[in-house]
């Protein structure tokens, strides 16, 4: 198990997602839910990807111009973005996208 200078879990989702909204990892009550860093890809042509707190949005759009085309967040201990404590982190985009995200809860 990897954790990270805080004593949380480090963990890793690898998704599919249609196109509309997905929730990808539930909220626990208590804990927010950081990413720390993804890859997302587009299966179709042009897609815009954004993730949500429940329906809050919380990261840039993410703006793929073509079939192929990816966007990479390295790893920050930190977190680019986090939900809303007891929230679920969502992601909604216009096309099929699939991507893996390294997240915490804490």
């Amino acid at each position: 198990m990897l954790m990270n200078n805080r004593g949380a879990e480090i963990k890793r989702l690898k998704f599919t997602a249609p196109a509309n909204t997905t929730q990808l990892v539930a909220g626990v009550p208590g804990k927010r839910i950081y990413v720390l860093g993804m890859f997302i890809d587009t299966v179709d042509n042009t897609n815009t990807t954004t993730f949500k707190s429940n329906s809050t949005e919380i990261s840039p759009d993410f703006y793929m111009a073509s079939k192929g085309d990816s966007v990479t967040l390295q790893v920050y201990e930190n977190g680019w973005f986090a939900t809303d404590t007891g929230q679920s982190l969502f992601i909604t985009s216009n096309q099929n996208t699939i991507g893996i995200i390294i997240y915490t809860q804490e």
